[in-house]
């Protein structure tokens, strides 16, 4: 299992080696945001399990403090790395032909169990977020949780990023009656 570990690291780490054959990068992409980003600050009753929620780039679109890799043309395709002694973390993220994520997949080896976590991304014809899937389950007990969010109501800055939306959102749990909330989100955004 160790040279496992160390597999995996060796194969993040050259894989990461090709994130610096771009240069733009589009690590925005995940958030759907445009222009060039410094930082966001999301405030927001959700929990957001796969990617940081408070996101800062370079100014050449390249996450900061992540262990992400790209594809020739700059977009993250997620990554892969050791946590700990016998933890380790898998991302692998999809894009539609217009460029926007509409899978993010992660797969955290935890000892014997494998705990899995999908978010589906839904957008309108414009482009804008309508709906999120959040699937998530464990190898050992096998229970599955879905967070299902509609956005809506979309107040937007000068480059065109959302900086508040409403959302709706259902949470279903194996065993558990589904859960319902509306809240409102925003985010601050601050541009080179």
């Amino acid at each position: 299992m160790k040279r496992l570990h160390i597999w995996l690291s060796v194969l993040a780490m050259l894989m990461s080696i090709n994130a610096f054959a771009a240069t733009e990068y589009h690590g925005q992409a995940l958030y759907g945001l445009e222009g060039t980003v410094k930082k966001v600050k999301l405030k927001t009753k959700a929990k957001r399990s796969i990617i940081d929620s408070n996101p800062e780039f370079m100014n050449n679109g390249l996450l900061c403090f992540s262990h992400m890799y790209y594809d020739d043309e700059g977009y993250p395709l997620g990554s892969s790395f050791v946590i700990g002694d016998n933890n380790i973390l898998e991302v692998d993220v999809k894009y539609n032909e217009s460029k926007r994520v509409n899978q993010i997949s992660e797969v955290y080896h935890k000892g014997s169990t494998d705990y899995q976590t999908v978010e589906s991304f839904e957008y309108s014809p414009d482009g804008t977020m309508v709906k999120e899937t959040i699937t998530s389950t464990d190898s050992k007990s096998s229970k599955e949780k879905s967070v299902v969010m509609t956005y809506s109501d979309y107040s937007l800055d000068a480059a065109g990023n959302w900086i508040s939306r409403k959302v709706s959102s259902t949470t279903t749990q194996t065993g558990k009656a589904p859960k319902s909330v509306e809240f409102v989100e925003t985010r601050q955004i601050s541009y080179y």
